[in-house]
Parts: structure tokens; sequence; C-alpha cells
């Protein structure tokens, strides 16, 4: 099977071409009703108030303050992404193929060791990562319609006439857009207590509301009826509208398995009028997108893989920048080498160990969160269901090309991780060893931010360079949801 518009290669089942965007099949949703248990802010109207009730996953993990020397981290910066009117990224022009483009430029400095990539600032995602994304997103979203446009005007006059009752795009109270298209995404919100609590919903092309009517974004659950999350009326920006909206305590990703874009009239707060775009989650594959960004059951308080494992890799990079710090005094060496030990392995590794009095004396005593990266901990596990939603009969290709990305960042991290553990041990005996002590360095700055092998200053989702950052952002791409014409 091969796309109609580019002749890539498909493979059997698939609805869209991984390479233009060409829809080559419809896609599947499922409507359903659903009782009203939460508003969640918009960002386009009035910052309704909060009414949450789906059980709110537990904070991520971040690097614990012990006194002066331990220095949290600035929280993961992801504000609500914005598509139209987003300023272009710096760094050079973005190429689009159907796959998002790499991430946005990261500044380098001098090497600080011999054959290793040199390190990068350390950083969370930051305003300019953030509208980066938003412009990929964006790419895709139009990348989507042109497919999608393209099907519909080279079938001509194969096109069947509506049945009698039907909606059509000429009667825009209806809230029919034959041919139209929409993509829901996620983000992180840098006030907010968890991870994913920001969605953004875009449309292109709908035709003009009718006077007194707008369009409305929700997300319903249809497995269980038990909850609506209203994200408020969609704005026009250029042709494209567009809402989005944030929560702080609930991973949206978790809130439900559906998106709609509904035509009201007048302000409400539950969708009651003509559905116009929808879109729903594969079933089977979304099981694992959740597993990655929304709750995994054998994690500290259940926090989603990607996650606990973004959460971690801060902690270690925080540690090798106190290492670095440090460097003079062999006591707080060791002390940071056993709390590098103690996150890359786990409380299940065999050289974890609880600090002892001399590192509480000096307030370093940070141990992770107890998973651990190596072994059986958030890498390996990402890695596993990554997989397994790329596997899955109902998986897309936009779930496929992501998932391999994380492949590739995992496999990255546990070279990186592995490499860090043993320099670490070999620490404990011999404190004074400077060349282990910058590899460390080194690494777990690109365990967090990835590394520029090739010197093109942005890190791209290829073998040695993918970080947990890099992880963590295609992990959300996994996420991100078409929407097509009806319910």
């Amino acid at each position: 099977m091969r796309c109609p518009n580019c002749n890539t290669p498909l493979e059997e089942g698939s609805a869209f071409c991984g390479n233009c965007g060409q829809q080559i099949a419809p896609l599947q949703a499922r409507g359903a009703t659903a009782a009203p248990t939460e508003i969640i802010d918009s960002k386009d109207y009035g910052q309704a108030t909060a009414v949450e009730t789906i059980p709110a996953p537990v904070t991520p993990a971040s690097p614990q303050a012990y006194g002066n020397n331990q220095q949290s981290r600035p929280p993961m910066q992801g504000g609500p992404a914005s598509f139209p009117g987003v300023p272009p990224a710096q760094g050079g022009p973005v190429s689009f193929s159907g796959i998002p483009p790499a991430q946005p430029p990261l500044q380098r400095g001098p090497a600080s060791f011999p054959g290793v990539p040199p390190p990068q600032p350390s950083r969370g995602l930051s305003a300019r990562t953030v509208a980066f994304i938003a412009i990929i997103l964006l790419l895709l979203v139009l990348s989507v319609s042109a497919g999608v446009l393209a099907l519909i005007r080279g079938s001509g006059g194969n096109t069947p006439s509506p049945a009698k009752g039907t909606t059509t795009a000429n009667n825009p109270t209806t809230g029919a857009v034959s041919g139209k298209v929409g993509l829901a995404a996620f983000t992180d919100q840098a006030n907010s207590t968890t991870a994913n609590s920001t969605i953004t919903v875009t449309a292109n092309q709908l035709p003009n509301p009718p006077a007194g009517h707008q369009y409305y974004a929700w997300m319903v659950d249809t497995e269980n009826e038990s909850s609506i999350n209203y994200f408020g009326p969609l704005v026009l920006q250029g042709q494209t509208y567009s809402v989005t909206a944030s929560t702080r305590h609930t991973n949206l990703i978790g809130a439900g398995n559906k998106v709609e874009i509904t035509l009201e009239q007048g302000k409400v707060t539950v969708p009651t009028g003509n559905i116009v775009l929808s879109g729903t989650f594969p079933p089977q594959a979304f099981v694992h997108i959740r597993h990655l960004l929304f709750r995994f059951a054998t994690t500290p308080n259940n926090v989603g893989l990607l996650v606990g494992l973004l959460a971690q890799a801060k902690a270690l990079n925080l540690q090798g920048e106190l290492l670095k710090n440090n460097s003079n005094d062999q006591q707080a060496v060791r002390c940071l080498a056993q709390s590098i030990i103690d996150i890359a392995e786990g409380q299940n590794g065999a050289h974890y160990q609880q600090p002892d009095a001399a590192c509480q004396t000096l307030n370093m005593v940070q141990k992770g969160d107890g998973f651990g990266l190596l072994g059986n901990g958030y890498i390996k596990t990402a890695s596993i269901h990554a997989s397994l939603a790329a596997t899955q009969s109902d998986s897309t290709p936009t779930i496929k090309v992501h998932a391999g990305h994380i492949r590739i960042a995992m496999d990255d991290l546990n070279k990186w991780v592995t490499t860090i553990d043993n320099d670490a041990n070999s620490l404990l005996a011999n404190p004074t060893d400077m060349l282990k002590l910058e590899e460390i360095v080194t690494l777990s700055d690109h365990t967090l931010n990835g590394g520029d092998l090739y010197h093109k200053e942005r890190v791209d989702p290829v073998p040695g360079e993918a970080g947990a950052i890099t992880a963590y952002i295609h992990g959300q791409f996994m996420a991100m949801l078409p929407m097509r014409p009806g319910a």
C-alpha cells in the first residue's frame, strides 16, 4: 500500500501518511454522553473557576533541597501552547515532512571532557522551547489539513451528495464542516502541580458561526461516561479557530479519551449542540501512552514513566552541577557520588545506600525517588511501553514515529547513565579522579538536555543526542489527537 500523494510505502491500516500527512482512510471516533464534573480554566473565556473531581496524580518528583548546597532546579517551563502568531524559533529554518522537526537550538560551550560532547547549560523547558513546540504543532495541523483537502479535491465528482437531513458546510447552523480538520495537543503549565495540564485545540477553515453561536471544545470520557471537561469557546485567528485551557491539578491525558468541538448557542458548560469535529484516542495504544504520561502502577506515587524519568534526570543533573562546584572537597565528592548512584540505580540497585552521618552534616543526601533510572527503572520501562503503544493494532503513524524517537532517547540514556554510575562508584574510592568527575558532569547534563553531537546548535531525536527532555516532548507528540468532522 502506498500514499497516493507522495508514493511513500504505508503500513496496513494506516490512517495518515507519516511522510506528507495525506489522509489515507477515515479516522474512527465514538460518540457518547457524559455527566459534567469539571470546568477547566480557558485562556479565552474569563478564567472560569475549576471544579475538579478527577483524582489528581501526585506532583512529579523533583530534586529536593537540603541546606545551602542543595539548590532545587526551577520547574520545567511549558506554558500554554499557541499556534497562530507564535514568533519563529531561533536557530534556522524549520523543515517539515509529516514529522515534527527537531528540538529547539541549544547553546553550547567548550567541551569539558575529551571524546564526549560538551555539556549544555542546564535548563527545563524554556519559553523558547515552548514556542518551538507550538510551531511544530501548527505545522502538523497545516500538513494534515493539506492532506485531507487534497484528498477531497482529488475525489472530484465522486464525492457522494449528503442524504436528506444531513448537515453540509453550506448550513453553518448545523455545524457540519465536511473536509475540515482539527488537532488537540498537550503541554505543561509552569504553575500546575501535575504534568500535561494544558491542552490546545485548533481547527482549520471552519465556517463562521451564525449570530449568537460559538464553537466550543470539550474532553469527554466515553469509557466511563464520568466526566466532561470544558475548555471554552474557540477564537478565530486568521483562518484557524483555537482555544488553550489549563488546570492546576489535573493531568488531562487521564481526564478523558475523546475531544470534541461543538457549535453552541450562547454560553454553555455542557455540550448540547451539534458535534462539528471530534477525535477519539485509539484505545489499545492509548493505554500505554497513559502509562508514559499520566500514571503507572509501580512507580512512586504512580507517576507516569516519562514524567518520573524527567524528574530523576533533573535530580541527576543537579548532583552533577554540585559535584563540579565541590570538586576540591573529597568528602563532598564522596557524598555526591553516592547520591548519583542512588538516583541512577534506585533502591533495588547493588550499590544503593542511605546517606551516612558525614553527608547529612553536609546536607548532601539526595537519593532520588527510589525507582531508579537503570535496571528495571524508568529507562527500560518507558522504552517497553513506548514500544507497546507503537505495536498495538490501532496504533497510528504518529504514535509509531514518536515511539521510535523515545526508544532512541532511552538507548542514549541507558549508555550515559550506566557510565555515570560506574564513574560515581570509582569516585567513592578515589574522589580526586578529575577525569571521572568531569565525565559525570558532562554526561549528567546530556542525560537531561541531550547532546549536540554534530554541532548543529540543536538536539535531534537521533542516536547520541536525545536526552530526557527529548523523550518527554516526543511522548507528548504521541498524544497529539487529530480530529475529523462529525461525532
